[in-house]
């Protein structure tokens, strides 16, 4: 889905995460009752997926209970007693640098902390996102975490393999919860009947526990010091990564002080500032490669820059973003198809390990829809995406408001209408000629007292594409058919004579009449169109937008090549011109086929 002239880099696979990186737990409180939580913290700079991932604190060395027979699909622990033993939602994850809390009670960890926790334990509360249990009845609507006593354990399997896998371990008090799984040969639901067999971990009476006692006091918690696991060997173990999670010094590692739930705690540093993060274009369609850019800063040095993108909700994918100058950083999101949804956030990393995740980013790939299609059926449209050919720029007509028109290959045009004055963004991009992508709203307008109502795209965004377009050709029509409201936006073409002629406010009415019925052609002062070599009588090609006002039909020429008045017509004023179609806007000469 995505790349950065770069090889792929698989991220949700913990085979493929480096030596180094895991979840860690990072702080833990078991008093009081109401307030028991346990926090996880991503120190990596990858989305992680939690779908196997799993917490416990279930064992019972009297009982042979213990958490890694889960691949046995007995004695795994849980479900009575206070203890639980359960596997986090399908399909969450944690970004890099996110804390997430898992309360025991979702109800009294808000009434204690006054902030929601990410999950809790059992349903309490419809608004909290509940653990899943590891096996029917492993949490069975009660769970929590022992004071004088006790263990949580973080760990991953992926429903097959005969071993599971260490993530993070905490032990305190007693240590009659502790684990050691040296040498356990077992045998997991894989197709083979041949068991594997567990690393040495490190002996109970030497793991070095939280404390030797309750770890804290009320209104306290235990919280990590450093991402550093103090003393933990880093080789030969169980882990997720090779580590040995039983050996880390616990004591050390973990320091009492006030909680902090979903917080990283301050000791873990600064990480860089990531700011200015935007996407181009910003309504991309399926065809568009969409490029990320944010702009990244830290008092020491950036060593890495990631974009982590999702679509239509599925797991994302990584992948660097590059270095374009200065604090400047970019990454790509290939092209993907009409309607999917795509999300994407940013993570950085300093040379002290410190990461920071930007917030999370979003854009639906856009559906052009064409604009006739919106003129047939104003009502059945929304929000829409249209691309075309600015005919009628914004500043010309009005210069007070925006009052714009765009045309595209359906052959119909539009109204962009904007209170904003029509020289700031992004109106300042509707320039004839001028390619331009439009997301906005679609609206009909009635004047008061009108039967007619205008069609027009509001609050829209503006993305130029091109400058300097071919305007499209002009749909020839009598002036007659020029009356038709239901072409209004189009850029149409007539040819006939001037039956009247008279200033009306800040403007010209001139009537055109070429023998079938005369349509009224509206020149506004600010366009600057000299009609001073014009009078009644005299023949006129207009190519114009035609405009809705009371109800009626008006053709609105903005700029002087789209009147040509060569001399009047001998006559009656019913002859045809035929012309080749003022494609370019230039003015061209009308020959007069009757003379």
């Amino acid at each position: 889905m995505m790349r950065w002239h770069m090889f792929w880099l698989l991220l949700l696979l913990p085979g493929f995460l480096l030596s180094q990186d895991h979840l860690l737990i990072t702080e833990f409180a078991v008093t009081p009752t109401a307030g028991e939580f346990v926090e996880i913290y991503n120190p990596t700079s990858q989305m992680i997926d939690l779908s196997n991932y799993y917490l416990t604190d279930a064992t019972f060395a009297g009982g042979n209970t213990y958490y890694y027979n889960i691949v046995t699909g007995s004695n795994a622990g849980g479900g009575g007693f206070g203890d639980f033993h359960a596997r986090f939602p399908d399909g969450a994850t944690i970004a890099p640098g996110e804390v997430q809390t898992i309360a025991m009670n979702g109800s009294d960890f808000v009434a204690t902390y006054g902030v929601q926790p990410t999950y809790e334990l059992w349903n309490t509360t419809g608004a909290i996102p509940d653990m899943r249990e590891a096996f029917p009845g492993s949490i069975n609507n009660q769970g929590g975490l022992t004071n004088s006593g006790e263990v949580i354990i973080l760990y991953y399997w992926d429903g097959q393999s005969d071993l599971v896998q260490d993530i993070d371990y905490v032990v305190w008090g007693d240590k009659a919860e502790a684990v050691d799984k040296t040498g356990v040969s077992i045998d997991g639901p894989d197709p083979d009947n041949t068991p594997s067999t567990y690393l040495p971990d490190t002996p109970i009476s030497q793991q070095i526990s939280v404390s030797p006692d309750a770890p804290h006091s009320g209104g306290e918690s235990r919280q990590r010091q450093s991402i550093e696991e103090t003393g933990e060997t880093l080789s030969g173990g169980n882990g997720l990564a090779g580590h040995d999670e039983t050996s880390e010094n616990l004591a050390a590692s973990f320091q009492i002080d006030t909680p902090t739930p979903g917080t990283v705690p301050f000791s873990f540093g600064t990480g860089p500032s990531i700011t200015n993060v935007s996407h181009t274009p910003a309504s991309p369609i399926a065809t568009d490669t969409v490029t990320v850019t944010a702009r990244v800063t830290d008092d020491g040095q950036v060593v890495a820059v990631r974009l982590h993108v999702s679509v239509n909700g599925a797991p994302p994918d990584s992948a660097d973003m590059l270095p374009v100058g200065g604090d400047q950083y970019q990454g790509l999101i290939l092209p993907q198809p009409e309607g999917a949804t795509v999300q994407y956030f940013i993570t950085a990393e300093d040379d002290q390990g410190n990461i920071t995740t930007s917030a999370t980013f979003s854009y639906v790939v856009a559906t052009i829809t064409p604009i006739a299609d919106i003129q047939a059926n104003p009502g059945a449209f929304t929000t829409v995406t249209i691309q075309g050919i600015v005919t009628l720029g914004a500043g010309i007509t009005i210069t007070s408001r925006t009052d714009a028109y765009v045309q595209d290959g359906s052959g119909r045009g539009i109204n962009l209408f904007s209170f904003d004055p029509p020289n700031q963004p992004p109106n300042d991009l509707l320039v004839r000629g001028n390619e331009v992508r439009i997301t906005g709203t679609v609206e009909e307008f009635m004047p008061t007292g009108g039967t007619v109502p205008v069609t027009e795209i509001t609050n829209y965004t503006v993305q130029l594409i091109s400058t300097g377009n071919p305007i499209p050709e002009p749909l020839e029509l009598t002036t007659a058919q020029a009356n038709n409201t239901d072409l209004e936006g189009t850029y149409i073409k007539v040819v006939g004579v001037i039956t009247d002629m008279f200033t009306a406010g800040e403007g010209v009415n001139i009537d055109v009449d070429d023998g079938t019925g005369p349509v009224l052609v509206r020149v506004w002062n600010t366009t600057g169109i000299d009609l001073s070599g014009l009078s009644v009588g005299d023949s006129l090609e207009v190519h114009a937008v035609m405009d809705i006002f009371d109800d009626a039909a008006q053709l609105v020429p903005g700029y002087p090549d789209e009147l040509t008045f060569p001399g009047s017509l001998p006559g009656d004023g019913t002859g045809t011109a035929t012309v080749d179609p003022d494609s370019v806007g230039i003015l061209q000469t009308l020959t007069d086929p009757l003379n």
